[in-house]
């Protein structure tokens, strides 16, 4: 978990089409070959077509769907409020399995493993960090922390990195759940880490960041937002650089290796979506309602544009293809125009 697209997208972007979906104001979607899932406080999970927004199929669920579902092959990972977690298939939405923990899942699903043996890794609010076998729902083991797991948990290398609204940031064997570092962040660590060997970036709620070494914890440079706003979103790593976005609207790039500021945007409102990087271009929105191509070389807007409602999600990028939510509960979808095609 980078934030960083597999892909290359620049601006121009022209609108493809737009599907109302009122309650997918919050969840982010994602793009799983021809298909796009969505969820929503309507309890349920929506397919679409990927080239028409056509809805394929609804899959009711047992509570609301705020964050990003998970897709692992032809199955479709998801977790509620409520705390119901569990697998549908892509292709109908066919309930595989589903069980509850007892408490509020407000993180997206992540997986671990291969096609014929993976691991679904969640985090909640009874200050868990819970595995489960993908294709039988088996509990395997839970790990307790001190507080809420609201950050979505990075998975690299056979390791699990979950924040915690204890301030610390666990380091786990994904096979046994065994820690094998806790580091002391110093505040709720609710945005998701980011994590690329030997590096974990993490962001917490009073406006630190901190580059931590994944091998032994160490903290190699730490950095503090001036007014301590809040950061949820989820950090992004670049080559040379770190991008962070925060609650006050700005987002902030950081020198890699040593925590400089490089350069700062500032968005007209707040940033609670998880940025992400696409070559040049850092794709984000914005609570005014307004999503942002930001260049990462200077910080500087190479293109925006107004949607209908304040955007809290996470963009989706495949090649050709850019979708984001917005709270007015619309789904678009971007396509780059001829300009950023020459």
């Amino acid at each position: 978990m980078r934030g960083r697209a597999s892909v290359e997208i620049s601006p121009p972007l022209r609108r493809a089409w737009v599907v109302r979906l009122p309650s997918a104001e919050k969840s982010s979607p994602v793009i799983a070959a021809d298909q796009v899932f969505i969820g929503g406080a309507s309890n349920e999970l929506v397919c679409l077509e990927l080239a028409t927004g056509r809805v394929r199929w609804r899959r009711p669920l047992r509570g609301t769907l705020n964050c990003a579902p998970r897709v692992w092959g032809h199955r479709v990972v998801w977790g509620t409020e409520e705390g119901e977690l569990g697998v549908v298939s892509s292709d109908g939405g066919q309930v595989l399995w589903s069980t509850n923990l007892g408490a509020r899942i407000a993180t997206s699903p992540n997986v671990a493993g291969h096609s014929n043996s993976w691991r679904i890794v969640v985090g909640a609010y009874d200050s868990q960090v819970h595995v489960f076998d993908g294709d039988s729902g088996q509990h395997l083991w839970s790990y307790a922390a001190e507080g809420y797991v609201h950050s979505t948990p990075a998975v690299v290398s056979g390791q699990v990195i979950a924040g915690s609204c204890d301030g610390n940031i666990y380091v786990l064997d994904v096979a046994n759940g065994q820690k094998r570092q806790a580091v002391e962040a110093g505040s709720y660590v609710a945005a998701p880490t980011a994590v690329d060997p030997p590096w974990i970036i993490a962001a917490t709620h009073s406006g630190e960041v901190l580059a931590i070494e994944l091998t032994d914890g160490t903290v190699r440079w730490r950095r503090s937002h001036e007014q301590h706003a809040a950061c949820l979103a989820g950090p992004v790593l670049g080559d040379d650089a770190v991008f962070v976005a925060f609650q006050d609207g700005r987002l902030w790039a950081f020198r890699k290796g040593d925590g400089q500021v490089l350069w700062t945007f500032h968005a007209r409102a707040g940033i609670e979506g998880s940025p992400v990087l696409a070559g040049r271009w850092i794709w984000v929105g914005s609570e005014d309602g307004r999503f942002y191509a930001v260049d990462c070389a200077n910080g500087r807007i190479g293109w925006e544009v107004q949607l209908g409602g304040a955007v809290r999600s996470t963009p989706a990028l495949v090649t050709g293809w850019l979708l984001v939510s917005d709270a007015d509960g619309s789904l678009h979808a971007f396509r780059p125009s001829a300009a950023s095609l020459r």
